[in-house]
């Protein structure tokens, strides 16, 4: 039975918590509504309080907090049993700290360090979220100071998935001004008037919520034979920079060692048996004559065409299949990418990336 997929809203914020509630409502009004089922929350030490006063503070009023006033409008009067929007403890943003040898949690984000710091912790929250595949993240860069949405927008680069999604709010004028009183969160808010700085007052259900989706490239499509990513932000760049480079150098080099049973593509070495070479020096050459078969099955005859000659007895009495090409292709595909190489062939086809056969 295939598991129910999850939808985690992924926010960091700063000052003003009402991008998380602006956000979460966006996402219930769309065409197709969209209600998470977790809420998480990256953020500081003064992010945290803010959160905790504005949103999670109960009030002299009918639902308690803010953060269930809004869980009602959106889920309806059952909300105390709905197990959707659960907002998790805030995850407050660590770096450590040698000189008293502890993990401290961030005041702010200001210095090269915090950054670094923040992006680290980042990119562990999303890597974990990631690796759960019945889990579709919305990460929002809405809140927080530019650089926590810049971060949090690379690291969705970085291992983001296309099934997730990156969003930023928008709201109208002027309920995006922070000096309302009281302040804008949604428009089904319990406030029915809001005063604006020159004393004009204006009604939360006039607002219009816009979520914009930003397009993002996942990296980690084209990084699949990358095996374990490093742990750290600036590590993860340094490799994804590095790799690129070397695929936009040209061709790999490939080298088939038959008496040392090895194939070396590029600077990368791995073993290889009798099967797997005479395959892919059966796909070499065909490659280079332009005479290779699509398919793997439709592979099989011109293979053992071309085995009749080989020096080999046995490569000349190897009774060749479609089973066996896929398999050997299958082996040599995982050999190369647990070593990190790049020359990746294709699993559907046999169609050879770019190559230049070396002696």
């Amino acid at each position: 039975m295939k598991s129910k997929t999850q939808t985690t809203l992924y926010a960091v914020t700063g000052m003003s918590p009402a991008i998380l509630t602006e956000t979460v409502w966006a996402l219930a009004h769309e065409k197709v509504p969209v209600i998470p089922d977790r809420v998480i929350v990256a953020t500081t030490i003064t992010g945290r309080q803010v959160i905790e006063r504005e949103l999670l503070t109960p009030a002299d009023k009918p639902h308690t907090d803010l953060w269930n006033q809004l869980r009602l409008a959106i889920l309806g009067k059952h909300f105390q049993q709905d197990e959707r929007l659960i907002l998790e403890p805030v995850h407050l943003i660590t770096t450590p700290n040698p000189r008293n040898g502890r993990t401290d949690w961030l005041e702010d984000i200001r210095t090269p360090e915090e950054n670094r710091a923040a992006a680290d912790f980042l990119l562990d929250d999303i890597r974990t979220l990631t690796e759960n595949p019945d889990t579709q993240i919305i990460a929002s860069i809405a809140g927080g100071r530019k650089t926590m949405g810049a971060l949090l927008y690379a690291c969705m680069t970085l291992i983001g998935r296309e099934t997730d999604r990156l969003t930023h709010v928008l709201v109208t004028d002027p309920f995006d001004d922070p000096r309302l009183k009281p302040k804008f969160y949604y428009p089904a808010q319990s406030e029915k008037l809001l005063t604006d700085s020159n004393g004009k007052t204006h009604k939360p259900v006039q607002a219009k919520i816009e979520l914009a989706d930003i397009p993002f490239v996942p990296l980690r499509n084209a990084f699949r034979d990358l095996g374990a990513m490093p742990g750290t932000f600036a590590s993860l760049v340094q490799r994804y920079t590095k790799d690129l480079r070397k695929t936009s150098t040209g061709p790999a080099e490939i080298t088939l060692d038959i008496e040392g049973h090895r194939i070396i593509v590029d600077d990368v070495e791995i073993p290889a048996s009798n099967q797997e070479l005479w395959v892919l020096d059966y796909l070499l050459t065909a490659h280079e004559t332009k005479s290779v078969p699509i398919g793997q099955q439709e592979c099989a005859d011109p293979l053992a065409e071309f085995l009749t000659t080989h020096p080999n007895p046995k490569a000349r009495a190897w009774n060749v299949d479609a089973d066996k090409i896929k398999r050997s292709l299958s082996v040599i595909r995982g050999k190369l990418r647990k070593k990190g190489s790049h020359w990746n062939i294709p699993e559907r086809s046999i169609k050879l990336p770019p190559f230049k056969r070396k002696k």
